[in-house]
């Protein structure tokens, strides 16, 4: 029964095309509760890991917590509430603690390293040709080409550390974290927002839950980094079978969803077989706010 009123809640939840993104937000407790708390989000795998517990206010602490049971905390009271954990349950009826629906938290902002630093200090860059922000970086492919192009990044995200700590390596300096704790006031403007947003539950080796899988539920904060900060163009990057998964489905509310946010969507299939020494299709998926531009990029 748990793990059906899960799958409901999941399947409910992110409307095609919502400018908020992915369900977040965290509980606020004061001290004396906060272990409580922590167990009772354990208990569920609701818990951000990777995003300590951080100063809400003087008197309180904020706990983190994952899309899933954001969803079921945002119900909280409806018929999803006995989802919650009993003891989280009863702080919450009592008012001991509280949800704050919403609540993003970035622990420090992305800067050069000192060496990156430096050296910019001592050679200025030439003004860009276009400012880029990059979302899931990894290892800072988009970058790589972009700035060979004469953008220049802006912003970038990516969770995993092993790759981030590449990123900086590559690139002098370290991307934001997890995106979905990264708050609409500091995503700066950019002229292009790329992403190779996670494909695990759109590949063929997965379970192929798309969109319903928490993987898959962030690509709304493409859309959401979208909504709010109006870029010129859109380039995204995933598996080719995201064009198959719940037979076109998922493609049919991500395109839907970027057009509801005001971009025209082209897509493409491309071989980087020619490049490098195996095959590697992908589907690309190139949106413009302009319509011209895109019937541009389908003509070429």
């Amino acid at each position: 029964v748990h793990g059906a009123k899960c799958l409901a809640v999941l399947a409910g939840s992110s409307m095609p095309g919502a400018a908020s993104g992915v369900a977040v937000g965290a509980v606020v407790a004061p001290k004396r509760h906060l272990q409580t708390v922590i167990k009772a989000l354990d208990e569920r795998q609701w818990r951000k890991k990777r995003t300590k517990v951080h100063e809400y206010d003087c008197e309180h602490l904020a706990v983190a917590v994952a899309p899933e049971g954001a969803r079921a905390l945002d119900a909280f009271g409806s018929d999803a509430e006995s989802l919650v954990p009993a003891p989280l349950a009863a702080l919450l009826r009592d008012g001991a603690v509280r949800w704050a629906t919403g609540h993003r938290h970035v622990s420090a902002a992305a800067a050069p390293s000192p060496a990156a630093a430096a050296a910019a200090a001592a050679s200025p860059a030439p003004p860009p040709r276009f400012r880029y922000a990059e979302l899931f970086a990894g290892v800072g492919g988009f970058r790589l080409a972009l700035d060979g192009l004469g953008g220049r990044c802006v912003f970038a995200s990516e969770i995993d550390p092993c790759a981030a700590a590449t990123y900086e390596r590559n690139f002098g300096d370290a991307p934001l974290g997890d995106i979905t704790e990264v708050p609409d006031e500091a995503l700066p403007a950019h002229d292009l927002l790329t992403a190779g947003f996670p494909c695990q539950s759109f590949s063929r080796s997965g379970e192929q839950r798309g969109l319903g899988d928490a993987r898959g539920d962030l690509f709304f904060e493409i859309v959401r980094v979208a909504s709010r900060c109006r870029p010129a163009a859109l380039l995204l990057e995933n598996v080719p079978n995201l064009l198959r998964v719940d037979n076109g489905h998922a493609l049919h509310i991500i395109v839907h969803a970027l057009a509801r946010a005001g971009y025209h969507c082209r897509l493409q299939l491309a071989n980087a077989a020619a490049l490098v020494p195996q095959h590697r299709e992908r589907l690309y998926l190139a949106a413009f706010r302009d319509a011209a531009a895109a019937a541009a990029a389908a003509a070429a």
